[in-house]
C-alpha cells in the first residue's frame, strides 16, 4: 500500500493498518482511532455502523458513487437503505482447469457457461479417459470447500444461502454433489489448496480462492485457464470478500474525497490487481492488464459479476465467535450426504433445527444472497 499505491497519490496520507479485531476495538474504545478515511471488509463496516461510528456518503460525496461500478457491488455498501460505504476492492473463488482437460469438455458445451449437469458430465468424461478421477477440491482441515457449498452451490440450486437451507432443491443440490463427488479426487479431502495438486497434474479440474490460485497461474499462465463457476436452475451463484471504503462522523476534509477518488481511479485499481491479487470493482474498459494471467483473472471475475443470472453470496457475518459452528454446520451436512450417504431429507432436518439455534442465539441476520431480515435469519 505504501510503497506501490500510495506513492503515487498527490497529496499527503498516512497509512495505518491494524488486524481486524484491533481496529474495530481502536474505533469502539473511547479514545477512538483518529482516521480520516477506513477501509475494511463488510462485517467490519456493519459493526461500526451499529455502533454510530459511520456517516452515510450523501451529496458531499455523490460524485465518489458515480464510477462505473460491476453490477450489484455499489448495493452491497447500502445498509438501512444509506450508503454507509462503497467498494473499493474484491477477491473471490475461480474455476480452473489445465488445458488437457478441454479436450474432455461435453459436445456443444460452453466452458463460459456451463451447467452443473455439464461440469459434472465433463469431470465425468475425464475420469473415463484417464482411468483416475481428475476433479479436486480443498476439502481438508484448512481447505475452504464449504464456501463453495454455501455460496456456489446453495445458491445456485435455491436462490439462497441460509433461508433455503431445506428448501426442496436443496435435496436436488445435495443428490448432484453426490454425483459429483464419484468424479473427485480422493485426496481431496486431505487438499488445503489446489497449488500442489495442480501443479503435479494430479488434479485437471478445480475450484479454490483466488489468492491460492494466484501463483499457479502466474508460474505457469499457458498450462491452466480459468472459468466462470456454472450455472444452476436459479442462477450463476458465486461468492465474493468484499472490501470497502466509509467515512467516520466527522466531517471528511477535501484530501479525503480526493484520495477515495485515486483509489477507485482505473490506474489504481489495476495497481492493487498486480500487487494483491484483488480484483477492481470497477469496469476497467481500455485497460490493459499485464500479465495476461491477471487479465484472464479479472475477466472471469467481471464476466461473473456482470452475468444476469449472477447471485452474489458474501463471506458469512454476524455470528461472531460462532463462524465456526455455522461454517461445520455445512461441512458435517456434507460428510453425512456424500461422504456417507445419509437420507438427504433425515440430514438436512437435523442440521437445520442446529442452524436455527445457532441464528437465534447469535441473533445473526440475513446477508446477501438471501433477503434482508430484521432479526435472525428464517431458515423455511
Amino acid at each position: 500500500m505504501r510503497s506501490s499505491v500510495l506513492s503515487t497519490f498527490p497529496g499527503k496520507v498516512e497509512f495505518v493498518p491494524y488486524s481486524g479485531r484491533v481496529f474495530i476495538d481502536k474505533l469502539l474504545s473511547s479514545k477512538g482511532l483518529s482516521a480520516d478515511l477506513i477501509g475494511g471488509d463488510m462485517s467490519d463496516f456493519i459493526t461500526l455502523k451499529d455502533a454510530n461510528l459511520l456517516r452515510p456518503f450523501t451529496a458531499d460525496a455523490a460524485t465518489l458513487v458515480q464510477r462505473e461500478y460491476l453490477p450489484g457491488l455499489l448495493e452491497l455498501g447500502q445498509l438501512d437503505n444509506a450508503q454507509y460505504f462503497i467498494p473499493w476492492m474484491q477477491a473471490t473463488y475461480l474455476m480452473v482447469a489445465r488445458r488437457d482437460a478441454l479436450k474432455y469438455l461435453p459436445k456443444q458445451a460452453q466452458l463460459d457457461h456451463l451447467s452443473y449437469d455439464q461440469f459434472i458430465d465433463w469431470a465425468a468424461n475425464i475420469h473415463a479417459a484417464t482411468g483416475t478421477p481428475k476433479l479436486g477440491f480443498p476439502a481438508g482441515n484448512q481447505g475452504l470447500f464449504h464456501r463453495f457449498i454455501q455460496g456456489y452451490l446453495y445458491p445456485s440450486f435455491t436462490g439462497g444461502m441460509i433461508s433455503t437451507f431445506r428448501h426442496p432443491r436443496a435435496v436436488v443440490m445435495w443428490q448432484r454433489l453426490r454425483d459429483l463427488w464419484e468424479h473427485c479426487n480422493v485426496h481431496s479431502l486431505s487438499f488445503s489448496s489446489m497449488y500442489e495438486p495442480l501443479q503435479s497434474g494430479e488434479v485437471w479440474l478445480g475450484w479454490d480462492h483466488s489468492a491460492r490460485l494466484f501463483d499457479i497461474l502466474k508460474q505457469n499462465p499457458e498450462d491452466f485457464i480459468v472459468f466462470p463457476a456454472p450455472v444452476g436452475p436459479q442462477g450463476r451463484g458465486f461468492m465474493i470478500a468484499l472490501t470497502g471504503l466509509g467515512l467516520p462522523q466527522k466531517q471528511p476534509v477535501p484530501e479525503t474525497l480526493s484520495l477515495i477518488d485515486f483509489l477507485l481511479s482505473p490506474a489504481t485499481q489495476q495497481k492493487i490487481l498486480e500487487i494483491s491479487g484483488f480484483f477492481p470493482v470497477i469496469k476497467l474498459r481500455d485497460e490493459t492488464l499485464p500479465p495476461r494471467y491477471l487479465q484472464n483473472m479479472s475477466q472471469t471475475v467481471s464476466q461473473e459479476v456482470a452475468d444476469p443470472q449472477a447471485i452474489i453470496s458474501v463471506l458469512p457475518y454476524g455470528f461472531d465467535d460462532f463462524s465456526e459452528q455455522f461454517n461445520q454446520i455445512y461441512k458435517n451436512s456434507f460428510t453425512k450426504i456424500v461422504l456417507r450417504h445419509k437420507d438427504i431429507v433425515t440430514v438436512v432436518n437435523e442440521q437445520t433445527e442446529k442452524l436455527r439455534n445457532l441464528l437465534a442465539y447469535s441473533y445473526a441476520t440475513c446477508f446477501p444472497p438471501d433477503p434482508p431480515s430484521l432479526g435472525p435469519c428464517p431458515v423455511y
